[in-house]
């Protein structure tokens, strides 16, 4: 594969039923976590995008921008709310052949 130009595709989803319509206040917190986390991993440009997506049931949706995989797994599995067990996660390798520029968020 060619790494030069792999991301990766994150879905995230919750670990049990309901969520996140009937969040707890600790679950809240840990989102919160993960929010700022993936700020941060946005600045560092290895989050390319995340947020979520209003289907039934929802999940999360990131783009990780590291060529090699075992980073990515690492960004992923070092977000506050896989750690703390709120969501859980699959990952895809992806090419991104096509990407706007000068959209929100840059």
């Amino acid at each position: 594969m060619d790494t030069e130009h792999t991301h990766f595709f994150v879905k995230l989803t919750g670990t049990r039923e309901g969520f996140p319509e009937d969040m707890t206040a600790d679950e809240e917190r840990i989102m919160e976590e993960h929010f700022q986390y993936l700020l941060g991993q946005a600045e560092k440009k290895s989050v390319l995008l995340a947020g979520p997506c209003f289907t039934d049931p929802g999940f999360g949706l990131v783009i990780v921008s590291e060529a090699d995989e075992d980073k990515a797994r690492e960004i992923v599995e070092n977000d506050p709310a896989i750690k703390g067990g709120v969501l859980k996660y699959e990952m895809s390798p992806l090419r991104l052949s096509v990407m706007a520029k000068g959209v929100a968020g840059e």
